[in-house]
């Protein structure tokens, strides 16, 4: 498997801190799906949670550079994966080497405070698997999808990894697969 990290988005340049927002996975040039990560500020973060802040009002105000502190918060915009890869291993690969790389600039005490939305009823199922816990009903929130919520230190979170998404040591050739950091990635479904 090879790995590539980079960004660009046109309008910023993103400073290293924020080198791990975004994990493209591809088979050669085709894009199989993608993860964005959000470092988001403690306000901005408890402000989605409540509902005062929408998915669409995240700008890069809410956006927290630093990651030395004792506690993060990131919101998990987008798990996507195009539709004859959702049956594979594409997923767990994805998932897996995306969360591990984003770990890596944390130190294993930090404590990491997630949100997502479910965007799909695969997605809700992925979200529980993972651990994340429903706070509010779609019914009830204004962002009319449920919300999920997971806190955990990276430590602990790294030692699931092998639990929730198994390494296989056969990669079949529809699954020669790499993540690469990119902002130019399309939507086939968000979970």
């Amino acid at each position: 498997m090879e790995i590539e990290l980079f960004w660009a988005d046109g309008h910023h340049q993103v400073s290293s801190t924020l080198s791990k927002l975004v994990y493209v996975l591809k088979r050669d040039s085709e894009l199989l799906g993608y993860i964005s990560f959000w470092p988001l500020t403690k306000k901005s973060f408890h402000d989605f949670l409540s509902g005062k802040r929408l998915e669409s009002q995240i700008s890069w105000r809410c956006i927290e550079l630093s990651n030395n502190a004792e506690s993060t918060y990131w919101y998990i915009g987008s798990i996507a994966l195009i539709t004859k890869f959702r049956q594979t291993k594409a997923i767990r690969l994805l998932l897996r080497e995306a969360v591990l790389q984003w770990l890596e600039d944390l130190s294993p005490a930090t404590n990491i405070y997630m949100c997502a939305l479910g965007y799909s009823e695969q997605g809700e199922n992925l979200l529980s698997r993972f651990g994340f816990n429903k706070l509010v009903e779609a019914s009830q929130s204004p962002h009319r999808l449920s919300v999920y919520t997971r806190m955990s230190s990276s430590a602990k979170l790294r030692s699931e990894l092998d639990v929730l998404f198994p390494q296989s040591n056969s990669t079949s050739n529809a699954e020669a697969v790499y993540i690469s950091r990119d902002s130019s990635s399309g939507n086939d479904n968000k979970s």
